[in-house]
């Protein structure tokens, strides 16, 4: 990450970082430096804090949607099925346990996985790594790949 330093008084550029939060500016010994970030869109940009990489949000989203040819997106039944399960063990209708049904492991979240989303709260209560394990040996294909538009 490109980070200059430039003096409020006098407009010294420096990209050596001061030793401390508040030095003086060795050049007028009156002003203080103050941290510009450089973005991906050529701008730079006073950062208020230096792990602040993106000047905007469009910017952002444009630096994290580089590269990506497809998204995943669930079918309404199944968020259908996620959220009325939710709800419940929010409530506390069903309680959540403690243990994997497949493997025994416990002290890990375990995540409630459906025989099928017409029913939506028949679960088995799997860990994460079970669940996965269990979704690709019987797939309910509540997902599916849909092209990114690329804009030129």
């Amino acid at each position: 990450m490109n980070i200059k330093f430039i003096c409020n008084k006098c407009g010294n550029e420096t990209f050596v970082k001061p030793l401390y939060k508040n030095a003086t500016c060795n050049v007028c010994n009156k002003g203080r430096y103050r941290a510009y970030v450089l973005c991906i869109c050529g701008n730079w940009f006073k950062a208020d804090h230096y792990n602040r990489q993106f000047c905007s949000w469009k910017c952002r989203c444009k630096a994290q949607s580089t590269g990506r040819k497809s998204t995943r997106i669930t079918i309404t039944k199944a968020r259908s099925a996620q959220s009325l399960l939710a709800y419940h063990v929010n409530k506390g209708h069903i309680i959540r346990p403690s243990t994997c049904e497949e493997c025994g492991k416990t002290g890990q979240r375990i995540e409630g996985a459906h025989y099928d989303y017409s029913q939506p709260l028949k679960v088995r209560w799997l860990c994460r790594s079970c669940h996965i394990k269990w979704d690709k040996a019987n797939p309910k294909n509540a997902t599916y790949r849909v092209a990114l538009e690329t804009s030129p």
